[in-house]
């Protein structure tokens, strides 16, 4: 009850999609509370957030998000990210959110940083931030989905693929060929890619391959194979 109250007093504090968050019975905690109070006030209480329903972190959020700084996007974006760990549910910014991406906008100044969530140096599926930073420094919107605590929940689970990429290559392009026909099984293998994730949306957050195949005069393909049991996974 009281985490439940905190998120309704919290939302006379700011503006936009507070109250819609609570009447979905979006429940923020302490730290994500604390880190929102601080957020607002740095936004003169001009601070806009949506929840993601199924993470219960913030899809986005729009204000003055930080202070002025000369310092470089990519600085602003990790120091943001590290004193917002908490909303996030994150607990080392900066061996779990890695700078992929560092986009110039039309704006003048004005900067897009791309950060991918990682874990044990794995990439967790869907799972990124887009910081925009405004020509003063300031960061001005916050955007994407981070699943929180995934650490802690995979910390006793098998980190390690039995499954080798070739294999998943060959599993997920005999997937494609039943699926679709032969055609989408065609294509060269040794074109094909197969990229590992940490995949946060299913039981148990499996280490997958994400595999691509490039079939001749067709749309790439993409397969999700369990990289333990060599399974298929519909994503």
């Amino acid at each position: 009850m009281k985490r439940m109250l905190s998120t309704l007093l919290l939302c006379g504090a700011v503006w936009g999609s507070c109250a819609a968050a609570a009447a979905a019975q979006t429940v923020v905690d302490k730290d994500q509370n604390a880190v929102l109070r601080r957020l607002s006030a740095e936004s003169g209480g001009r601070l806009e957030v949506r929840w993601h329903a199924e993470t219960g972190t913030p899809s986005l959020l729009l204000g003055k998000l930080s202070p002025p700084s000369a310092h470089s996007p990519a600085w602003i974006a990790g120091e943001f990210v590290t004193k917002t760990r908490r909303l996030y549910g994150i607990r080392n910014p900066h061996s779990h959110l890695k700078i992929v991406h560092v986009e110039k906008l039309p704006e003048e100044s004005a900067y897009r940083v791309h950060l991918q969530h990682y874990l044990y140096k794995t990439p967790v599926w869907g799972d990124e931030l887009r910081i925009e930073i405004g020509g003063n420094g300031v960061v001005e919107r916050v955007e994407g989905r981070i699943y929180p605590d995934l650490a802690k929940a995979i910390s006793n689970r098998p980190r390690r693929a039995t499954v080798s990429q070739a294999e998943a290559i060959r599993i997920a392009a005999a997937a494609a060929a039943g699926a679709a026909g032969p055609g989408a099984g065609d294509a060269p293998l040794d074109t094909a890619q197969a990229l590992p994730y940490y995949l946060p949306s299913r039981t148990g957050i499996p280490l997958v391959y994400a595999v691509t195949l490039y079939p001749p005069d067709q749309p790439p393909v993409s397969v999700m194979v369990h990289a333990l049991t060599g399974r298929t996974i519909a994503h």
